[in-house]
């Protein structure tokens, strides 16, 4: 699993880009924010298991990233615009700064946000 932290001040560097803003999420507990990001072929659901103790101590944003479970979507898309599309989604529900956990995919997507988001 990847981690790393998120700031409010950072802005995705494929700016350009026509995506949808908000992806399929669901949201428990209160405190400082853990947005977990599922693998390829899975979705948010991968996390069941674990969301019902990690939200006793934060609150837990799983996603359901472009073309997985009720984010769908025939279109291809890239690492950097599936990246463009959580930060929108945390921005939209002023979730911002967070821990992000990613397994997989999920990880690809939170380590290319280093790229992506640092850079404007």
């Amino acid at each position: 699993m990847a981690i790393s932290t998120v700031s409010p001040l950072h802005r995705v560097g494929v700016c350009a880009l026509q995506l949808p803003t908000m992806l399929a999420h669901e949201i428990h507990g209160d405190g400082p924010t853990l947005v977990l990001l599922h693998g390829f072929p899975l979705d948010r659901r991968i996390w069941n298991d674990v969301t019902p103790s990690l939200s006793q101590a934060m609150r837990v944003i799983t996603i359901d990233l472009q073309g997985f479970g009720q984010s769908k979507s025939s279109e291809p898309f890239t690492l950097a615009e599936q990246a463009q599309m959580v930060y929108e989604t945390l921005l939209e529900l002023q979730a911002l700064p967070v821990v992000l956990g990613g397994l997989s995919m999920g990880g690809y997507v939170s380590n290319f946000r280093r790229r992506c988001w640092d850079c404007c």
